[in-house]
């Protein structure tokens, strides 16, 4: 019996053309949110308002590529609001739903990608400690392992809005490391104790 070969040149034309599709697989572009985790970043996000229920009303972050810019962007920002802004304005709790401005007058949180502060990171600004809280854009779902607190205490939750399991930070002006729960954080509330 005999056993027809195929010929080597068809072959080594197979073999190339797998050749050019893994190398096409292994060189497609990141999607622009991986892309975005990829290269670090430190963003600036300025409370403008506050639900009923508390939720933070946040303007689009503005992000640089050092933290010292986010820096000077964040305490202008505090400067900005508070200056356009009726001090003491908060929820009116008359009108469910309703957004009411608030006077910036803080960093509420810094939020890292990293441990001790380090990574990518997200500045709150805000009027106050009083319970608000700040959903996490996809961009910064499940990916906070650190935080740096304005307030005296900080809690982060596994979902949106407030729900589910629980972290806390203690002590105004502290980093922590969020530990076990690090890379949880879909929602962050600040109080002053």
């Amino acid at each position: 019996m005999q056993t027809q070969q195929e010929p080597v040149g068809h072959r080594k034309a197979l073999m190339a053309v797998l050749a050019v599709l893994a190398a096409l697989v292994v060189t497609v572009p990141a999607s622009a949110q991986q892309a975005e985790r990829d290269a670090e970043v430190h963003c600036v996000a300025v409370a403008t308002g506050e639900t009923a229920d508390g939720q933070l009303v946040v303007t689009e972050p503005e992000c640089f590529a050092s933290p010292a810019d986010a820096a000077a962007a964040t305490e202008e920002a505090i400067a900005d609001l508070a200056a356009s802004t009726t001090p003491g304005i908060g929820v009116n709790t008359a009108l469910p739903g309703a957004i009411v401005p608030l006077a910036a007058s803080l960093t509420l949180g810094i939020h890292y990608d990293g441990s001790s502060g380090t990574g990518s990171s997200i500045a709150i600004v805000g009027s106050g400690c009083t319970g608000g809280y700040w959903n996490a854009s996809a961009t910064w779902k499940n990916r906070i392992s650190s935080t740096y607190s304005g307030c005296g205490r900080l809690k982060h939750y596994d979902y949106q809005n407030r729900l589910g399991m629980t972290y806390t930070i203690y002590g105004a002006c502290d980093l922590d490391s969020l530990g076990w729960f690090s890379d949880m954080t879909e929602s962050v509330s600040y109080h002053a104790s």
